[in-house]
């Protein structure tokens, strides 16, 4: 009796599983039948198309880069022609943007329709194309879009701008561009290091010694074959025996730059052979200038030594006169005996 209870709900277990199945593949099959006969489907079937172009400046055909361009959806038109195309191609939903890369170029990719094209970009006039219509998987050049400046009356401007050459990133510069080999030295150096005038400062241009504190030798080469100019004009030195000039007449604030050629061009003077020293000098000052110097200096030889030869001198020495201790050890009435006296009398 047991044997044929359960025996009896495993077929009632069994026949109500099969029930279910039926009834499910049966609801499948209309639910599928419905979704591939429903309109919205077949158009989310259809593959998007691509739209891509150029954008270029007017007048001098340059690209713009990062320029906005808007793909912006045409609403439903009464006409036939519009009605008829929107029969087969779905109405687009949204705007679609994107911006130029650094060529210019530009491409997006929308779904089948009717789109207005809006391109801006900053300083340039926005322009808007119409009636451009994305067919399903097809491509749609617009090729060149020309964006003209966007220009506003204004007043005259002018910008004044004097180039700087007294620091060090302009002597590079200027070493970079040379069509020869060149060095020097600016007047920013000349105020970190302290030199005082352009003798010491040349000392510490590359491949430039100093003689005498005065007298320049490039390359090794005396004063005899270096030549030396200011502003580019040739200058006579003072010593009548030497080419060169002294170098230690020109003091480092008056100064912009000191520029060193060791090779030969065709604006150089033809006189020289170790190299032409140039002395750039400042502009006029448009206001007044003050500078103080100050000086220390030791002789080893006598400073903090006390083993040299003196006198006992008065207490008034360091003001630059004595107190009378150096005063003719005579009275004003006194006669001092002259040489003819002596030999007369000598025993006085």
């Amino acid at each position: 009796m047991q044997t044929n209870r359960i025996i009896t709900l495993a077929l009632l277990t069994l026949a109500s599983s099969v029930q279910n199945r039926i009834s499910a593949q049966s609801s499948n099959a209309i639910s599928t039948e419905n979704t591939t006969n429903s309109p919205l489907n077949l158009a989310e079937n259809l593959k998007n198309g691509i739209i891509r172009g150029r954008i270029i400046e007017s007048t001098t055909a340059k690209k713009v880069q990062n320029a906005e361009v808007e793909l912006i959806p045409v609403s439903n038109s009464s006409s036939e022609s519009s009605e008829s195309v929107r029969s087969e191609i779905p109405s687009p939903e949204k705007t679609i943007k994107t911006t130029s890369d650094l060529d210019g170029k530009f491409e997006i990719q929308a779904t089948p329709g009717s789109y207005t094209l809006r391109v801006s970009a900053e300083g340039f006039n926005t322009i808007s194309i119409t009636d451009i219509t994305i067919s399903p998987n097809e491509t749609n050049p617009l090729g060149d879009i020309k964006l003209e400046s966007a220009v506003e009356g204004m007043e005259e401007v002018k910008i004044s701008v004097k180039s700087v050459k007294n620091n060090e990133e302009a002597l590079l510069t200027a070493k970079k561009i040379a069509p020869n080999m060149i060095d020097g030295i600016s007047a920013a150096n000349f105020k970190r290091i302290g030199d005082g005038d352009a003798a010491s400062a040349m000392s510490r241009v590359t491949g430039v010694s100093v003689e005498g504190g005065k007298y320049v030798f490039v390359r090794g080469l005396g004063d005899r074959y270096t030549k030396t100019t200011l502003n580019g004009v040739d200058i006579p030195g003072l010593d009548p025996d030497r080419n060169t000039i002294q170098m230690d007449l020109f003091p480092t604030n008056v100064i912009d730059n000191i520029v060193v050629s060791k090779t030969f061009t065709a604006d150089l003077p033809a006189d020289f052979t170790g190299g032409v020293v140039d002395i750039a000098t400042k502009d006029f000052p448009e206001k007044k200038n003050w500078s103080v110097n100050f000086g220390l200096g030791y002789n080893p030889n006598m400073n903090l030594k006390s083993n040299y030869l003196t006198y006992k001198g008065s207490s008034t020495d360091f003001l630059g006169f004595d107190n009378g201790s150096r005063d003719i050890p005579t009275d004003n009435n006194s006669q001092i005996p002259s040489y003819t006296d002596f030999l007369i009398n000598p025993n006085g």
